[in-house]
This record gives C-alpha cells, sequence and structure tokens, in this order.
C-alpha cells in the first residue's frame, strides 16, 4: 500500500523517537507534524488500520479533512463517501487543509436518513466542539470507527466519550504511529 505519510512520519524520526537528540528531535516533530497534518490528516494511518477500517465499507466519513483516509480506504477496497463541514477548495476552511485526496461534499449535502447501512467513520472531531456528538446522535448506522485521543485528550468533548460509553461497545482497535505528545488510535464500536 503507498502511503506518503507514513513514510514521511518515519523520515523525521517518527518510529524511534529516541534515536537523536531529544530536544531537536522534538522540534522537527513540531514542525513536521503541522505541515505533515495540512497536507494529509490528524492521524497517521497504517496498513492495518486500513484494512481493518476498508472491511466495514461501505463507510461515511464526516469531518474528513483533506480525505487522505479515505483515498488509502478506496485503494483497499473500500467504499467512503466523505463530508466536511468546509471541504478544501470549496470553502474556507479553519484546518488550513488545502489538498483534496478523495472527493468530498459538504456536510449540509449528507442524507441521515441514508445511513442506517453505512458505517460513520469519525477522526478527529474538533476539541470541545458538538460536531462529534451531533454527528453520532445523527447517525442511524450501527458501526462508528473513530480514530483520535480518548476522553480528556483533544478531541470531541465530554458528552462524545459519555455517550460511547452509554450507547456503544468496543468490537476492535490497533495502535497508530504517534507525534510526541499525541496518543490516538484507531477504536470501531457496534451500537448496544
Amino acid at each position: 500500500m503507498k502511503n506518503p505519510y507514513y513514510d514521511k512520519f518515519l523520515e523525521i524520526g517518527g518510529a524511534d523517537r529516541f534515536s537523536f537528540d531529544r530536544i531537536q528531535q522534538m522540534i522537527s516533530h513540531a514542525v513536521g507534524r503541522d505541515t505533515l497534518v495540512r497536507e494529509y490528516s490528524w492521524s497517521v494511518p497504517t496498513e492495518e488500520a486500513i484494512n481493518m477500517i476498508a472491511k466495514y465499507s461501505p463507510i461515511i466519513e464526516v469531518g474528513a479533512g483533506t480525505g487522505y483516509w479515505a483515498s488509502l480506504i478506496t485503494a483497499a477496497g473500500g467504499k467512503v463517501d466523505c463530508y466536511d463541514l468546509h471541504p478544501p477548495g470549496i470553502s474556507d476552511n479553519s484546518y488550513r487543509h488545502e489538498i483534496q485526496h478523495h472527493p468530498i461534499l459538504p456536510v449540509s449535502w449528507l442524507k441521515w436518513e441514508n445511513t442506517t447501512s453505512k458505517s460513520l467513520l469519525l477522526s478527529w472531531p474538533p476539541y470541545d466542539s458538538p460536531m462529534g456528538l451531533d454527528t453520532l446522535r445523527k447517525y442511524r448506522g450501527d458501526t462508528l470507527i473513530y480514530i483520535g485521543e480518548g476522553q480528556y485528550g483533544c478531541c470531541a468533548g465530554d458528552n462524545f466519550f459519555e455517550e460511547l460509553d452509554e450507547k456503544w461497545i468496543e468490537v476492535e482497535g490497533c495502535n497508530l504511529p504517534q507525534w510526541d505528545g499525541i496518543h490516538d488510535h484507531l477504536t470501531i464500536y457496534r451500537r448496544k
């Protein structure tokens, strides 16, 4: 699987955090992460993660950013329809995503009643924002694919994680390559 984001992550020392002088490495990671997040995504995908997600196809991704994960899932045989409040190139995007790796439609075009037979992919719902919880409550299907940090991290809000605990059960997941200070992971949930 061709995955230039993962390759660039490894180039700047992402896999072996103690192979360089620690201060220089932290600076390199901060600058590298900021650049790569804008070009690709908040999380670094792996072949294991992409294959795990692809088996839950068809998928709708809300908050798709650049559509990078969707492009890899599609290349692995999955089907993903992407939506974002501010798709790159269509509207002002506060996350500075300029590149679009997969077609992304405005979230206002999403028909929630048509989501019963699709899995929902949420990657890094904005911290302390109602977006994650609102999306989860509108979704009509039974499978949630969540990428991001857990409760008390820098994704979603407490209400989102309380909803997960109350109405969803974890079925599988995998670790992701992590930038310094970031603790994200992939988790698949089923509605209780």
